[in-house]
């Protein structure tokens, strides 16, 4: 746990080391899951940081993440890309997480989409390979990166979760993906704290608490997001079906990143469109 007061003087210095490597005021933020950097390819003349050398980062461990902050431009407004995430099982202390929406917040972000790769519950109606718009979230990671002290400065002490996915954008991507022909569910994504595959009994469990599709990232994100007054969208892609069809298949994090990769295409594609859209609808 930090002290809020040193907290809040982490992200100064985490907003002033970016600003010092030439990363101005930001439109949007967005934060890539698991095999979807490809997104980040897409940016004009991007400058490139490596979470190492950013204040309070710490270096991504996972496949799949590249652990890097990229800003650039894409249809005339300025983006800053968080290729990677920190999670919770990698040992990182749960505000090192908050700082990606603090980050975004300071420099002057107007909307945080948050995307992952996660695991369909069966008989939800999510295969492999769907996209799906995350339409509310589910902590059950045990902890929370708002906890401890508090300081002003860092937002609301008890920030409103009632819309956790703002729901006037995200009937906004909607609409876009219908007009683009991609197709994209929706459903409550419930993070857990990973990074074990979950047991058939614990999917049960999850599924009758009100979830669709399971990962272990994002919900403490979009808390901290919440609490700055970002507004955000989330799209998941569904990499597998959760406990590998009740465990008759080896789950792997190779394959994982395997579907996903062969969904990047359609996610490029939405997000690509999906910047212009949405800012023009704040």
């Amino acid at each position: 746990m930090i002290a809020a007061q040193d907290l809040v003087a982490q992200v100064a210095q985490a907003t002033e080391s970016v600003r010092s490597a030439g990363i101005g005021e930001v439109d949007f933020a967005v934060v890539l899951g698991s095999g979807l950097s490809a997104f980040a390819d897409d940016l004009d003349q991007p400058i490139r940081l490596p979470y190492k050398d950013i204040p309070g980062f710490k270096t991504a461990t996972v496949k799949g993440h590249r652990g890097e902050l990229l800003y650039g431009e894409l249809a005339g407004y300025r983006i800053l890309v968080f290729s990677g995430r920190m999670h919770l099982y990698e040992g990182i202390e749960p505000w090192r997480a908050g700082l990606l929406p603090r980050l975004a917040a300071a420099l002057g972000a107007r909307l945080f989409l948050v995307t992952n790769a996660s695991g369909g519950i069966p008989g939800k109606g999510l295969e492999p390979g769907d996209l799906m718009r995350i339409t509310d979230q589910i902590n059950a990671q045990g902890t929370n990166p708002l906890v401890g002290d508090h300081d002003e400065r860092l937002g609301a002490r008890f920030p409103d979760m009632g819309q956790p996915y703002d729901r006037a954008l995200g009937a906004h991507l909607d609409t876009l993906a219908a007009r683009l022909g991609v197709p994209l569910k929706r459903g409550v994504y419930i993070g857990v704290l990973g990074p074990g595959y979950e047991s058939p009994a614990e999917v049960r469990m999850y599924g009758l608490m009100g979830a669709d599709t399971i990962g272990m990232s994002t919900v403490g994100e979009v808390l901290v997001a919440r609490q700055v007054g970002l507004p955000v969208v989330g799209v998941s892609c569904i990499s597998n079906y959760a406990a590998g069809n009740d465990g008759e298949e080896v789950l792997t994090h190779a394959d994982v990143t395997e579907v996903v990769g062969a969904a990047a295409k359609r996610f490029v594609q939405l997000l690509r469109s999906a910047v212009p859209y949405l800012m023009e609808r704040l």
